[in-house]
């Protein structure tokens, strides 16, 4: 996360690959938020969440589903029906938008 912090994005996502490369069920979810806040590489970020919601359905990382960072990362490739589905489904299915 330093590197992260110092916007050293490249330096910190060798490290960052390293990790999901070893224990990916723990670091993999991690990356991709990092790659939608971070580092502003959407369409990595995309493939990534995509992978975790694969593995472990759509759970939360960072307070946030995965579908609504991979709707986030849409908003940002000004892909916005892409993103407006995604986020009327989490809408619809806690009746609030709130889960």
């Amino acid at each position: 996360m330093p590197y992260f912090k110092a916007k050293k994005y490249e330096v910190g996502m060798t490290y960052l690959d390293k990790a999901v490369l070893y224990k990916p069920e723990r670091w993999l979810s991690y990356r991709a938020f990092i790659k939608c806040i971070f580092a502003k590489t959407y369409k990595s970020a995309i493939v990534d969440f995509e992978e975790c919601i694969k593995r472990e359905g759509n759970t939360y990382v960072m307070d946030h589903t995965y579908r609504f960072y991979i709707a986030l990362s849409y908003l940002q490739l000004n892909e916005f029906e892409k993103a407006e589905n995604l986020l009327k489904k989490r809408h619809n299915r806690t009746g609030k938008g709130m889960g």
